[in-house]
C-alpha cells in the first residue's frame, strides 16, 4: 500500500497493489495524488529502487518544474526518521 497524508486535516490517501511495489505502482499514486489535489504536494519516500526508474523521475522532474510535486528523499541507514 502506497500512502500518503494530508498536513492540514489528516485525509488518508492510499492506493493498495497486487504483488511487490514498482515503478508502474508507483506512477499510479503518484497519478493519484496528482489528481486529488489542485495544490503544490511535498512528498516524503524512502530509497525504494523504484524510485528511481526513468519514468517515474521524470514524472516527478516534470511535475517539480510546474510548481505541483516536490518529493523529498529520506536519508538512508536513518531508522529514527522512517519509523
Amino acid at each position: 500500500m502506497f500512502g500518503a497524508i494530508e498536513f492540514r486535516d489528516g485525509h488518508f490517501i492510499y492506493t493498495e497493489c497486487d504483488g511487490k511495489f514498482n515503478g508502474d505502482s508507483c506512477m499510479k499514486f503518484l497519478m493519484q495524488i496528482l489528481n486529488t489535489y489542485s495544490c503544490p504536494v511535498f512528498l516524503i519516500e524512502d530509497g525504494a529502487p523504484y524510485h528511481g526508474r526513468k519514468d517515474v523521475k521524470a514524472l516527478k522532474k516534470e511535475t517539480e518544474d510546474r510548481k505541483r510535486l516536490f518529493v523529498y528523499r529520506l536519508p538512508s541507514c536513518s531508522p529514527d526518521k522512517n519509523p
